[in-house]
């Protein structure tokens, strides 16, 4: 298999960037829940570990109380690993408080590939205080 160029691995990782806002604006934990391997595993970097899709349902039904106040930075670096069975982001998410204050954190996000040609979060990972 050749491997995929970075603009190919650009375009999926937008696609399903947009695709996973999209179904955060349902408010439907299942439906955000559906982008993420059923293996997969949520990092909070130095606090917790949440694995599993179950899991990750109940987590994004607590993540959905609260409103959206957080963005992505326009600084993500994308690749590609496995010849294409592996796509990999990583950048910064912005937080913003009641207040108005804005703060920046990392993230890094690991997509496998599966049998439809589709690709699902294996692994998220992020930090926040």
């Amino acid at each position: 298999m050749l491997l995929i160029k970075i603009l190919e691995v650009n375009a999926l990782i937008k696609k399903h960037t947009k695709e996973f806002d999209a179904a955060w604006e349902t408010k439907d934990a299942k439906k955000i829940a559906d982008f993420y391997h059923p293996n997969c595993a949520i990092v909070h970097v130095g606090k917790q570990s949440y694995n599993g899709k179950e899991t990750i349902i109940k987590l994004m039904e607590e993540f959905l109380k609260y409103p959206k106040k957080f963005s992505l930075a326009d600084d993500a670096e994308n690749f590609e690993a496995g010849n294409g069975e592996y796509l990999i982001t990583r950048g910064h998410w912005i937080s913003e408080s009641e207040d108005g204050n804005k703060k920046t954190f990392g993230y890094e996000q690991i997509f496998k590939k599966q049998s439809d040609g589709r690709y699902l979060i294996y692994h998220d990972e992020f930090e926040y205080e």
